[in-house]
């Protein structure tokens, strides 16, 4: 039997009366607010004869002593909890950083590597102020990161940096006033990292989920468990929110079942296709394979063609191409392209354009890489994105393979994700959503964000079996954008005279402003289509200041399609992953966090238009149809399509896809 709990913890003021010190001249330590905040405490010659006052909990010489009733002005009622916490953390040692939401980031020793401080994070948030004899505080863990125990004066780079220690405390840095670098103990970035040729620590298998518990469950017992924090803060030491039965949902079991070939169902990717086979192969008669490789990779390339033949051989047996999904395998002439340059794009483009192509037969290039997404050979990300586009600027389809992966011991657990994404590109469906419903109008946006500029890729899907349509990605992602992208795409759909549309559902990576809402009606009424719309804004990074635990189960993740509600029909969390029942047997390798969904209502529809609980079952539906992988993906494919499609665009020329219909109509991008 589960029992969960979701990281809020609990707290009381010993006495809501606290001394205020205010000023009309800035002093060390003062924050400042508009004087009106000040009149039911403050002097009235003070209040009344100044704009705005400065104000801190700290004594000061220049600053007025008064009395706040923190029950009567709530405002600065998280300011003070704030200060009470830096001070009592700074005296047991830790180094504090404030965030943008008066919370406070806490930053702990936990080690040492090389020649560099390891420090755990962890987050203290207050939440709602609703019931003041029991306060609510978010306490999250915000990962760990690396500071040089050398100063920045002898690192010899000129890598920027964020954030650095000096005199004992964190700072963040001022580009404007930027410090000696001799005095800075940098905190290492992406860029830093990079130019300290620092590896990649990621380990896609590690259970992060069960050490962000272990690690707010030891910091909460050490530092607040039944304490008094300062001079007015008493910690309950009744442990995280226990959630009660009334406050857990779950996603209903046919949002898990998969339809396969043959009329076959499952609610495993991988056996379902084993046995029945994919939904729906495309015709492969014409189609031939060309392999494009370098020279170092020639071993991989051979090992790489027997299995696409006859299934991989090494260890448990892997079947090939042909056998799994159902996809021909043959060979172009000639069948592959050796890279012998220093210049594999330019080498590339000749050999492509001399290629002796037939007008009656489809082509399908299989580049093996030196790349991937964590670990790049020779500073060679750009080639990846050169080659994808060159390629797909000729109409040609192609997947991008990992050597190393190829010859690895564990290859055969990569194959299937590699043969999946060759079917789905080829116009396959290797597997749909047990769901029927047609009447709903799916749109996704997602959004890269490189230099400073966003790039929005947006996804349509017109009906609930995740059937793909069309996308396009847009430079900008602005409100202009948006409207346009609905207008150009809901266009395309009402062309169909076969789809009846009564309802319009929008997956978007951010909360829905009022002006993204008038757009949105905007482009409805431009159609005449006067159907009720709402937006789900649905967290691309998955949450991990809101997060809930399973403390009966070893590894702490709770049961997929878990959901909780945070805010009255507002604000929800979704349990996303690969574990499937509570007594499931199988193994699992993935522990995502869940995802924070927001629903988003325009005042004019009313709340029961939209179930909120279908509207969740559709968001997981949709994450179980990512044909990039046979993994449970734990977002849905509204987002994480349009967000490869948006990252991708980012690195093309003109940052656009190329005008023809394989750009724009298949998921090359897989």
């Amino acid at each position: 039997m589960a029992n969960l709990v979701l990281n809020k913890i609990y707290f009381k003021l010993l006495t809501p009366i606290i001394p205020i010190y205010v000023s009309a001249e800035i002093f060390p330590g003062a924050k400042k607010k508009t004087a009106d905040f000040f009149a039911d405490f403050a002097p009235a010659d003070l209040v009344e004869g100044n704009a705005e006052l400065f104000y801190s909990f700290a004594a000061h010489e220049h600053a007025q002593a008064c009395s706040l009733n923190l029950l009567n002005n709530r405002y600065f009622f998280k300011p003070y909890v704030t200060r009470q916490l830096r001070s009592y953390f700074e005296d047991q040692g830790l180094m504090t950083l404030d965030d943008f939401v008066n919370g406070l980031q806490l930053w702990r020793t936990a080690g040492a590597k090389n020649n560099f401080t390891v420090y755990d994070k962890i987050s203290l948030r207050q939440v709602t102020l609703d019931n003041v004899s029991r306060l609510e505080m978010l306490i999250s863990y915000d990962g760990q990161s690396l500071v040089s125990q050398q100063p920045l004066s002898t690192l010899h780079t000129q890598a920027s940096y964020a954030k650095y220690i000096a005199g004992g405390a964190i700072h963040k840095l001022d580009k404007q006033n930027p410090p000696a670098a001799e005095d800075v103990y940098p905190v290492l970035g992406y860029e830093l990292r990079k130019a300290l040729n620092m590896p990649s620590e990621h380990d896609p298998t590690r259970n992060t989920y069960k050490e962000y518990y272990e690690k707010i469950s030891e910091f909460y017992t050490t530092y607040l468990q039944g304490k008094q924090v300062g001079e007015n803060l008493q910690f309950f030491d009744s442990g995280f929110k226990q959630l009660k039965e009334q406050e857990i949902w779950k996603t209903k079991f046919v949002s898990n079942k998969l339809r396969f070939g043959n009329d076959g169902e499952d609610n495993s990717i991988y056996s379902g296709l084993k046995r029945y086979g994919p939904y729906s192969a495309p015709d492969s008669e014409n189609l031939r394979f060309i392999f494009v490789y370098k020279p170092a990779h020639a071993a991989a390339a051979k090992k790489l063609h027997l299995t696409l033949t006859q299934g991989l051989q090494d260890g448990a047996f892997a079947p090939g191409l042909k056998d799994y999904v159902k996809v021909n395998y043959r060979m172009g002439d000639p069948h592959r392209i050796v890279l012998d340059s220093n210049d594999p794009v330019n080498e590339l483009e000749a050999k492509i354009a001399d290629y002796p192509f037939s007008a009656d037969l489809r082509y399908f290039v299989i580049y093996l890489t030196d790349h991937n997404r964590f670990e790049s050979e020779d500073e060679n990300e750009e080639e990846y994105y050169k080659v994808k586009y060159l390629l797909l600027n000729r109409g040609i389809l192609s997947q991008f393979i990992w050597h190393k992966n190829i010859l690895a011991n564990n290859f055969r657990f990569h194959l299937p994700n590699i043969q999946v994404a060759i079917l789905a590109k080829l116009g396959g469906i290797p597997w749909k959503l047990d769901t029927f419903s047609d009447d709903k109008l799916i749109i996704g946006f997602g959004v890269k964000k490189i230099n400073n500029e966003e790039f929005l890729g947006n996804s349509l899907f017109f009906k609930e079996d995740g059937t793909f349509h069309k996308f396009e990605s847009f430079q900008h992602g602005n409100i202009q954008t948006i409207g346009d992208a609905l207008k150009h795409n809901i266009e395309s759909v009402l062309q169909q005279d076969d789809l009846k549309i009564s309802k319009l559902v929008i997956h978007y990576y951010k909360t829905l402003n009022d002006e993204e809402g008038r757009a949105i009606e905007k482009t409805l009424k431009f159609f005449n289509l006067d159907i009720p719309f709402v937006v789900l804004t649905i967290n691309d990074s998955k949450s991990k200041d809101y997060v809930f635990f399973d403390t009966q189960y070893s590894n702490i993740m709770p049961v997929s399609g878990t959901i909780i509600e945070l805010k009255w029909k507002s604000e929800y969390l979704l349990s996303n992953n690969m574990r499937h029942d509570e007594l499931q047997s199988y193994r699992i390798w993935q522990y995502p966090f869940p995802l924070k969904i927001k629903v988003n209502k325009p005042e004019n529809v009313l709340h029961d238009i939209f179930d909120v609980k279908q509207l969740i079952d559709q968001v997981y539906s949709f994450s179980r149809i990512y044909w990039k992988s046979i993994g449970q993906a734990s977002l849905p494919v509204t987002i994480s399509y349009s967000k490869i499609v948006a990252d991708l665009a980012a690195h093309f020329p003109d940052h656009e896809l190329p005008q023809n219909p394989v750009a724009h109509t298949n998921l090359w991008f897989l």
